[in-house]
C-alpha cells in the first residue's frame, strides 16, 4: 500500500513546497480536486460538460455514481450488455444508466431500497459512495462491521478515502468530492492486500516519470507519451491521453494488453520545481538562496538521457529550472531537466516605469530580456507585445497582458515560499520567479499580480504602483455572495461589499474590485465609446487592437452577456454606437471591448411559445406574461417577460429568469444541399439572395421524424430545407434555426 509521506517528512524537519498542477478544467481552482479530475479524466472515469467545465460543486445522483463505480472497475464496455432489462421498478429499460446500475448490483456494489426501487435520480450520499468504493476494493460488509453508515465511514477514514472531503455520511456528494475519493481509492490496496491499480489494467509501470504527453517517438510515431522509467526513456502509444497537467509528475503508468497507455496515477511523494542559481557536486542552490543536497548516485534525466548526479551536475549550470523528486526516506533520488522543464519569465516591451516594477526580482532590465538558458528575446520578438511570457522550451512568446488587483488573502504553505496565493477568492499557482517579489507583501496588502496565459502568478507589485480593472460576467449572486468569471477564464468570488448590487445584474458584464479580505465590489460597465470597430484594420476608433483582445457582447447595460471572439463577427465594421466600452493597456492598445448586441449570440434560439402565470389573491392577485423556447437542449422557461414575444421561430435573451429581449427569425425556404458550403471552417448557406453564416450553435429540426438533429444528419436525410436568420448578413446576421422539410 502506498503511504502518505508529508507528515513523516515534516516530522523529520523537511518542509517542502507542493506545487499544484494547473487545473484541467477552468472551474476547478482547488489543486487537489484538479489533480483528481485530471487523473480520472485521463483514465476515462470522469468527464466534463459540453461547456468545457467540470462543475465540481454539482451534486451526483445514485445512477451517476453507479456509472463512476463501473468505470472505476474498468468495466464500462460491459454496461451495455447488462442493460437489456431493469432490475428495479423505478428504472426503465430505456434509462441511460440501466446497464450501469444493473452491473453494479450484479457485482455486489449497490442494493436498492428494499421495496423494489433504486432511486436513480436521488442524490448519492457520502456514506453510500463510501460503501460502494469499499465494495470495489473487495471489502465485505462482515469485514467492516454491523453498523451502517458509522462503521463504513470509520473504515473509509482509516484508509484515507475521505481525506479532504470534509462531509458527513448523510451529506450529498459533489462531483469534486467524488473525484478526490476515487483517486484516493486508486492508490489503495484491495482487501486481499493487492495494489488496486494492478487489477485495473494488464500492466503497470511503477516510478514512471511523464516527460511529455504528446511527443513524436524516435521511430516517428506521433502523439505518444514520453516516459522515463527503470533507467531509460521510452515512448508509448496512448488509448487515453495523459492530461497535460500531469506532465513532469512521477507515478504509476497503466498499460492495456496491447501496451498502450490507459492512464497515469501520480505518486503522493513530494517533489519540488526550483530555479537554478548555482550547481556543484553537492547539490543545487536556487535563486532564493536555498540549497538542496543531491546524492551523487541520484538519477538525472537530462536531454532525454539518464545520467547520475556525479557525472552530470556540471551540465545543469545554465539549464534554468529543474524538478527534484524525493524518495520515501526524504532524500532526492531523481533530478529531471528535460524539454518540459521550462524557464518561464515575464518580459516587458515598455519604458513605463510602473510596468518595470512588475519585473522586480525577475532579472529583467531595459527593453530586452536574456534568460539563464541562453535564449534571447529580441526587439523583433517583442515588437507586437506589451506584456508577454517567454517559454524557453518552445522559444516562443505567449501573450500575458493579464493583471489582477486585489487583497492578498492567503498563501500556501506560507508567505515566505508560497506555491499558491489567494486573491479575490481565487487560488493562483505561483511561478518561482514571483516568490521573491511576493515576500515583500503581507496578508491583507493590496497587490497587483501579473498572470501567465494559464493563470500562474509571474510577478507581483504594490497596487499603488500598478492597478488593473477586472471585468467579467456575474455568474451568480446568492446571500450577498457573488461569483464572477473574468475575461481570462479565472473565477473570483466573495461577499459583495457595495449595497447597490441586485440580482438584476446576474448574467451581465461587471467590473470587479477588492478592497478587503473576502469582499468584492461590483459595478456595471459604463459607456466609454471611442469610435467604430474596424475588424479588418484591427482598430477601434484611433486605437489599435491588442494582439489578444477580449470581447463581450451584451443585450443591454444590465442584460445578458456572452464572451465572443473577433471570428464571431460576420461584419467587418461595427458602428461606434455598437461599441459600448473599451479598455486600454499600458501600450495604448484596446485589449477589452464590450459590444452592444452585435453578434446575436446572447439569445437562446428555437421555437417560442407564450403563456401566463397567475398567483396571489384578492388585491394581491397578479398575472405575468411568460415565454419559453424549445430547442435541442430542451425547453427553457417559462420566463416572466415584460416585453412582447411572438410565438414561432425566434430567440430570447434571459437575465435573472426574466426575458430582457426577443428576436423573431426570418424564414428563407427552397434551400437545397447545394446551397450549403464551408468557407474557412465556417458553414455558410445561400438563401434569400444572401450568403449567410450559419451559427456554430445552430438548431436543426427534422419535421418528418419530429426530432432535433445535426446539420450533417439533416443534409443526409433530405434535400429540402427552410433556414431562419436573425438579421441580414450586412448587419451581422446568422442562421439560427434550420428546419428539414419532407
Amino acid at each position: 500500500m502506498k503511504h502518505r509521506l508529508i507528515s513523516a517528512l515534516l516530522c523529520a524537519g523537511l518542509l517542502l513546497t507542493l506545487l499544484p498542477a494547473a487545473s484541467a478544467f477552468s472551474d476547478v481552482p482547488d489543486s487537489d480536486t484538479s489533480e483528481a479530475v485530471a487523473v480520472l479524466s485521463g483514465m476515462g472515469i470522469v468527464s466534463g460538460y459540453s461547456d468545457g467545465n467540470y462543475h465540481p460543486n454539482d451534486i451526483l445522483t445514485r445512477a451517476q455514481f453507479c456509472k463512476l463505480a463501473i468505470l472505476m472497475e474498468n468495466k464500462g464496455d460491459q454496461a451495455a450488455a447488462s442493460g437489456y432489462r431493469s432490475l428495479f421498478t423505478d428504472l426503465s429499460s430505456t434509462h441511460w444508466a440501466v446497464g450501469y446500475v444493473n452491473l453494479a448490483y450484479s457485482d455486489g456494489l449497490v442494493s436498492g431500497y428494499g421495496n423494489g426501487m433504486f432511486g436513480p435520480d436521488d442524490p448519492v450520499t457520502c456514506g453510500q459512495a463510501v460503501t460502494i468504493i469499499l465494495h470495489i476494493l473487495g471489502y465485505e460488509n462482515d469485514d467492516i462491521g454491523p453498523f451502517w453508515p458509522e462503521d463504513f465511514m470509520n473504515k473509509a477514514a482509516k484508509l484515507g478515502l475521505t481525506d479532504g472531503i470534509g462531509t458527513s455520511a448523510n451529506q450529498n456528494l459533489t462531483r469534486g468530492q467524488a473525484a478526490r475519493m476515487l483517486l484516493s481509492a486508486l492508490n489503495l490496496d484491495t482487501a486481499d492486500g493487492e495494489e488496486y491499480l494492478s487489477t485495473w489494467v494488464s500492466t503497470t509501470v511503477d516510478g514512471a516519470l511523464v516527460m511529455d504527453n504528446d511527443d513524436e517517438a524516435d521511430d516517428g510515431r506521433a502523439n505518444t507519451a514520453e516516459i522515463y522509467a527503470d533507467g531509460s526513456v521510452s515512448w508509448y502509444d496512448q488509448t487515453n491521453q495523459i492530461d497535460s497537467t500531469l506532465v513532469g509528475r512521477r507515478g504509476t503508468l497503466l498499460l492495456d494488453k496491447t501496451g498502450k497507455v490507459e492512464g497515469f496515477v501520480p505518486e503522493e511523494n513530494v517533489w519540488k520545481a526550483v530555479s537554478i542559481d548555482t550547481v556543484d557536486a553537492s547539490g543545487i542552490t536556487d535563486t532564493g538562496g536555498k540549497t538542496y543536497d543531491v546524492p551523487s548516485s541520484a538519477a538525472v534525466v537530462l536531454d532525454e538521457e539518464k545520467e547520475t548526479w556525479s557525472s552530470a551536475w556540471y551540465d545543469l549550470t545554465d539549464r534554468g529550472t529543474a524538478r527534484l523528486y524525493y524518495s520515501d526516506s526524504g532524500s532526492i533520488d531523481l533530478v529531471y531537466v528535460g524539454t518540459t522543464s521550462h524557464t518561464v519569465a515575464a518580459v516587458i516591451k515598455s519604458k513605463n516605469a510602473a510596468l518595470k516594477d512588475l519585473t522586480s526580482g525577475l532579472g529583467i532590465s531595459g527593453n530586452c530580456s536574456i534568460y539563464k538558458n541562453g535564449a534571447v528575446a529580441t526587439e523583433d520578438d517583442l515588437a507586437q507585445y506589451d506584456v508577454g511570457v517567454y517559454d524557453s522550451a518552445t522559444e516562443s512568446l505567449r501573450v500575458s497582458d493579464v493583471k489582477l488587483t486585489g487583497v492578498y488573502e492567503n498563501a500556501s504553505p506560507n508567505t515566505e515560499d508560497p506555491s499558491t496565493i489567494t486573491i479575490m477568492g481565487a487560488e493562483l499557482p505561483v511561478l518561482d520567479q514571483a516568490v521573491s517579489g511576493l515576500r515583500s507583501f503581507s496578508i491583507g496588502d493590496q497587490i497587483t499580480v501579473l498572470l501567465t496565459a494559464d493563470g500562474q502568478v509571474a510577478a507581483a507589485v504594490s497596487a499603488s504602483k500598478v492597478s488593473a480593472d477586472a471585468v467579467g460576467i456575474l455568474d451568480s449572486l446568492s446571500d450577498e455572495t457573488a461569483k464572477v468569471t473574468l475575461y481570462n477564464g479565472l473565477t473570483v468570488q466573495g461577499t459583495v461589499s457595495n449595497t447597490n448590487v441586485t440580482s438584476k445584474l446576474v448574467g451581465g458584464v461587471v467590473k470587479v474590485a477588492s478592497y478587503s479580505t473576502g469582499k468584492l465590489s461590483l459595478s456595471t460597465i459604463s459607456s466609454s465609446r471611442v469610435g467604430k470597430l474596424d475588424v479588418t484594420a484591427g482598430t477601434v476608433g484611433s486605437l489599435k487592437l491588442a494582439p489578444k483582445v477580449w470581447i463581450y457582447d451584451r443585450v443591454s447595460r444590465m442584460g445578458t452577456a456572452v464572451q465572443v471572439d473577433l471570428d464571431d463577427l460576420t461584419i467587418s465594421t461595427v458602428a461606434a454606437s455598437g461599441v459600448g466600452y473599451v479598455r486600454t493597456n499600458e501600450a495604448g492598445q484596446a485589449d477589452l471591448l464590450v459590444l452592444e448586441d452585435i453578434t446575436g449570440d446572447c439569445y437562446t434560439y428555437g421555437y417560442l411559445t407564450t403563456g401566463s402565470q397567475s398567483g396571489g389573491s384578492g388585491s394581491m392577485a397578479y398575472t405575468n406574461e411568460t415565454a419559453s423556447v424549445e430547442n435541442s437542449t430542451g425547453t427553457h422557461g417559462p420566463y416572466v417577460t415584460g416585453i412582447d414575444v411572438s410565438t414561432g421561430e425566434g430567440g430570447i435573451a434571459v437575465s435573472n429568469d426574466q426575458v430582457t429581449a426577443s428576436v423573431t427569425l426570418t424564414a428563407a425556404g427552397d434551400v437545397s444541399r447545394s446551397d450549403f458550403s464551408e468557407v474557412d471552417d465556417q458553414n455558410m448557406v445561400v438563401a434569400d439572395g444572401y450568403t449567410i453564416s450559419i451559427s456554430d450553435d445552430v438548431q436543426v429540426y427534422n419535421e418528418t421524424t419530429d426530432t432535433w438533429t445535426t446539420l450533417s444528419a439533416a443534409k443526409a436525410f433530405s434535400n429540402a430545407f427552410t433556414v431562419y436568420y436573425d438579421k441580414t448578413p450586412t448587419t451581422g446576421g446568422k442562421v439560427r434555426l434550420i428546419v428539414v422539410e419532407d
